[in-house]
């Protein structure tokens, strides 16, 4: 056995060392726990209590709602861990969202309209109320983002007719203006967190909602009675931003201490799953498993190409990201104009992400061709073409597995297949551009220019929604872009060791991408 053999024998060890726990650990995700999916009038739940006999009263019910662009697997941690404190929990998927077919309509501003998820959360609300064992006086609500916007609506008018709801948490509450002034029990003891990281717009909700009820309200501090129902406090979580909240145990522990008191249910710091935890776990050992794989997949790594020519010449780095940031500034133009074209493809946000790559990668690669830098495109050998697809599938394969497992559906419902295929072509086209601007370079070279590139790509788009009016919603995606971008840009640079055909590290950025974004961004109609 070859030096080469050991080593990646040694790898894919490794990787299969960091792999164990995590796997086992959440196959054991629901030990002591009663589990039931069902879909009702549409909308798909997931039903979350202890696998203990109900108490004579019946267990206390949460109804928990996930924010824009989520879904139930996502929730899925907090929901284990109010359902170990004794309550029974319900989860929904929101139209447009995980396995809900049905499209989100979309108010003119591209916020989630009301109406419909209202009438998804009562849907929850109602099958909660009657699910055997559960007690239909004591029923809260909590909702993260979206989702707690619509859970303190809902809460409001509740408080002004039925009175069911015993109290509300809002998670990253997006808005304040759902919340009545001068009225601290509508909704019914409230309590609102938010996240330490999290952008000022968040602060600013929580503390107007705070002060709707108590006009001179601080964080961390207590108003009103819960026993009176105008209980209301807001609480800052340390060190998570808008989307590790939901996964904080400090999120855990300052909810049952609210409900406690209304439900007469455990208070506590209570039992997170460390679903954070296996993620990065399982994150890891793909990244490491990836370089045996792809060697075995290609077989020897061949020499790379020799000097440039004169009719290619280089691509410089300081040209390269250059170019890089022409081709953002034109894309973001081209989003902005394209406006109106692009809220047409029936994915929220979608139809920008889509203008905004393809436009950014065809600048590019127009420019190398006017210029003489482009190099011819080689197709490569059937191997090459072979191990590419495998390395890509298996690419696929291991964010689609990690995702289900923690925090996403990966549903194929509605027009999802053929948006996939829409952000194929646009991620497609991007990513051909990045290698053809990385082309000659190699190890830490390529991976410095990508880093620039894709350093461009994120801020650029950063200044769209500041200057252009480009969607909001994108700002709260660029730290999981960053991450995603940092994760395939790996893979592309282990595939890019094997085989300089341009078209290979450049599948396996493109095509993991454009499933995530086709199966996660909402379904929407205008």
């Amino acid at each position: 056995m070859t030096r080469r053999s050991v080593g990646r024998l040694g790898l894919l060890l490794l990787a299969a060392m960091l792999a164990l726990p995590a796997v086992l650990g959440l196959s054991r995700a629901d030990d002591g726990l009663a589990v039931r999916e069902s879909v009702v009038d549409g909308v798909p739940l997931t039903l979350v209590e202890p696998a203990d006999p109900a108490p004579p009263e019946g267990w206390p019910g949460v109804v928990v709602a996930h924010g824009f662009s989520g879904s139930r697997t996502l929730m899925l941690p907090l929901a284990r861990g109010l359902a170990r404190a004794g309550y029974a929990v319900q989860l929904l998927d929101f139209a447009g969202h995980g396995a809900n077919p049905d499209p989100l309509p979309l108010d003119a501003d591209g916020t989630a309209g009301t109406d419909r998820l209202g009438r998804d959360l009562a849907v929850a609300v109602e099958a909660l109320a009657g699910s055997p064992g559960v007690d239909p006086d004591r029923l809260v609500l909590l909702g993260h983002s979206m989702g707690a916007g619509a859970v303190v609506a809902y809460a409001v008018s509740d408080a002004q007719g039925q009175e069911r709801i015993s109290a509300t948490v809002a998670v990253s509450l997006p808005s304040a203006e759902d919340v009545p002034d001068g009225t601290p029990a509508q909704p019914r003891d409230l309590l609102l967190l938010v996240g330490a990281a999290e952008s000022a717009r968040f602060t600013d909700a929580a503390l107007g909602a705070l002060r709707a009820g108590y006009p001179d309200a601080q964080p961390e501090r207590t108003y009103g009675d819960p026993a009176a129902g105008d209980a209301r406090r807001m609480h800052v979580v340390p060190g998570v931003e808008h989307i590790s909240i939901v996964l904080s145990a400090d999120t855990l522990a300052a909810t049952l201490d609210w409900l406690a008191p209304v439900t007469g249910g455990t208070s506590g710091p209570g039992q997170l799953d460390p679903t954070l935890r296996w993620l990065l776990l399982l994150t890891l050992a793909a990244a490491i498993a990836v370089v045996p794989i792809a060697g075995w997949a290609y077989g020897s790594v061949p020499t790379r190409a020799g000097p440039p020519t004169a009719a290619a010449p280089t691509v410089r780095w300081w040209w390269a990201l250059a170019l890089a940031l022409g081709g953002a500034v034109a894309a973001s133009v081209a989003a902005w104009v394209l406006g109106p074209l692009a809220e047409r493809v029936p994915l929220a946000v979608g139809g920008y992400v889509a203008v905004w790559f393809v436009v950014a990668g065809a600048t590019v690669l127009a420019v190398l061709g006017a210029t003489g830098r482009g190099r011819p495109w080689a197709l490569g050998s059937g191997r090459v073409a072979l191990a590419t697809v495998g390395v890509v599938a298996y690419a696929v394969a291991a964010l689609a597995l990690t995702g289900r497992a923690t925090w996403s559906t990966w549903s194929w419902v509605g027009p999802r297949p053929w948006l996939g295929l829409l952000m194929l072509v646009a991620f497609g086209v991007y990513f051909l551009a990045d290698e053809a601007l990385v082309a000659r370079a190699s190890g830490w070279r390529r991976a410095a220019v990508a880093a620039g590139t894709r350093t461009i790509a994120v801020v650029v788009i950063l200044g769209a929604v500041v200057l252009l009016g480009a969607p909001g919603f994108l700002v709260l995606l660029l730290p999981l872009m960053v991450v995603l971008f940092v994760l395939l840009g790996w893979y592309a640079t282990v595939v890019a060791r094997h085989t300089s055909v341009r078209w290979a590290p450049a599948a396996v950025q493109a095509v993991p991408l454009a499933l995530l974004v086709a199966t996660t961004f909402p379904l929407a109609s205008s």
